[in-house]
């Protein structure tokens, strides 16, 4: 896991960003919401094992990269490029619920307001993002989308739905209750 995390260490970039790492080449500029959950949240792991402030401030990193790439409403794109455009229609459920984590357990680790703000808008996307219990489909009464559909000239192009911006929607509701 050090190893992992030292390696991680030095492919970072841009600050708080892993674009190295697939499921895009790094040329291509895309950055994937998640990857920042993937290499960043576990700097917070290996600071516990080890002490070391490189992984702490590293940590710090994520957290701001992903306070950086907030909505106004909370939410998150998918896959914006390095210098911030994005597609229209490319918003991700789940980026509001890892960033969401990752705030919870740094608004613990020092109770920078910032963290708690950050956590209590995204709280209100997810809320929004999240299928009505009374919802005429029953498979996805409760559940959360991913990301809206793009347009397909029809007047209700529907939702992208996965199991993962549900998933980790609970994991950071439950972290937000415990701030």
């Amino acid at each position: 896991f050090l190893a992992m995390a030292e390696r991680a260490l030095r492919e970072e970039g841009p600050p708080g960003m892993w674009i190295v790492f697939p499921p895009w080449a790094a040329s291509s500029g895309r950055m994937h919401i998640r990857a920042t959950w993937w290499w960043g949240y576990p700097m917070l792991a290996a600071y516990d094992l080890t002490g070391d402030n490189r992984f702490w401030e590293a940590a710090l990193r994520a957290g701001q990269w992903y306070m950086d790439q907030q909505n106004l409403d909370g939410g998150f794109y998918y896959s914006p490029v390095v210098g911030g455009k994005h597609t229209t229609f490319g918003l991700a459920a789940s980026g509001a619920a890892v960033s969401s984590i990752i705030w919870c357990d740094l608004y613990q680790r020092t109770g920078d307001a910032k963290y708690k703000t950050a956590v209590n808008r995204s709280a209100a996307f997810l809320a929004a993002a999240q299928f009505s219990p009374r919802a005429d489909d029953a498979n996805v009464r409760g559940a959360l989308w991913e990301s809206p559909n793009p347009p397909d000239g029809t007047p209700c192009p529907g939702f992208f739905i996965r199991d993962i911006a549900t998933l980790f929607a609970i994991r950071a509701l439950d972290k937000a209750l415990g701030i």
